[in-house]
């Protein structure tokens, strides 16, 4: 189903493969003036317009990289028959846990909404060195049964907030071009005063949520970040109460600068409910950014 694009990516025969003989290849180098040279990418358009949600799992192992590397899956809809571009779905990097030399495995799941088709591809980002190399293995494409929304919030005039509202004076509601779909959004600016003491605002779903007959829940959105550097990075958290108590708030899933600023990306999380009646989420920036960097 795959095949490879530009001189850095290719099929490798050797110990580099989880499991036979055989495994994908991205090697760095791969990107230059923004744009993407090399990759692994389905050249046919996959039919999902009979699903509702995809889930893609994979073995990846990275040899070279170093913090800052990361793999990125991407994917490419069709709301008819034009190619709308490449949207990110996730990135995975080396850190203490996900160390070179080792296979690791990852996962993302993202919905098809009104996608008829759809394509995607990995590449190596920030990676320039062709040394630095990335093999891809046990490859899985899932269609997914179809979720109950619970809420879906666009914030246009009639809406605004919907289920949601802001904490503090670095959070609200936007009008302009920015809406990845209408005229509306809701935005975090950084705070210079955030500290372990001092909590950044927040976009919180004001009263809790009724989940009790469900088991699984997902948060899905769409983002687009203006200034953010390198660790400038937000969070999706979520509380739930027990009994009439309202807990602390768990952290789900963190996101930061993708391939660039300027550009929507979709962001999804899942957890179990777990018995859990009642929930709230919020979003959140999680470290100490300049109000000029915002999160729409």
């Amino acid at each position: 189903m795959f095949v490879k694009t530009g001189p850095n990516a290719g099929r490798h025969n050797g110990k580099m493969a989880r499991s036979g003989e055989w495994s994908l290849y991205v090697r760095g180098g791969n990107t230059r003036n923004r744009k993407v040279a090399s990759s692994i990418y389905t050249p046919n358009a996959i039919d999902v317009s009979s699903i509702s949600a995809i889930r893609m799992s994979f073995w990846y192992f990275t040899r070279g990289f170093l913090e800052g590397n990361d793999l990125a899956l991407e994917y490419s809809h069709f709301a008819n028959t034009d190619d709308d571009g490449w949207s990110m779905l996730k990135q995975w990097n080396v850190t203490q846990n996900r160390s070179n030399g080792k296979w690791h495995r990852g996962e993302v799941e993202f919905q098809t909404d009104e996608f008829n088709f759809v394509k995607v591809r990995f590449i190596t980002i920030n990676a320039r060195k062709e040394t630095q190399r990335v093999y891809i293995d046990n490859v899985k494409f899932q269609g997914l049964a179809h979720w109950k929304t619970i809420f879906y919030e666009t914030f246009e005039e009639g809406n605004h907030w919907g289920v949601f509202i802001n904490s503090g004076d670095n959070a609200g509601r936007y009008e302009g071009k920015l809406s990845s779909s209408d005229g509306w959004t809701l935005f975090l600016k950084g705070d210079s005063d955030a500290t372990d003491s001092h909590e950044s605002s927040s976009i919180y779903t004001l009263n809790p949520i009724d989940v009790s007959s469900f088991s699984i829940l997902r948060v899905s959105f769409w983002y687009y970040t203006r200034d953010y550097l390198q660790g400038s990075e937000f969070a999706v958290e979520y509380s739930f109460f027990a009994n009439t108590a309202k807990t602390g708030y768990t952290r789900l899933g963190q996101w930061g600068l993708m391939l660039q600023n300027g550009k929507w990306y979709h962001g999804v999380a899942e957890f179990p409910t777990d018995g859990i009646e009642f929930v709230t989420v919020r979003f959140v920036t999680i470290a100490t950014m300049q109000e000029s960097q915002c999160l729409y």
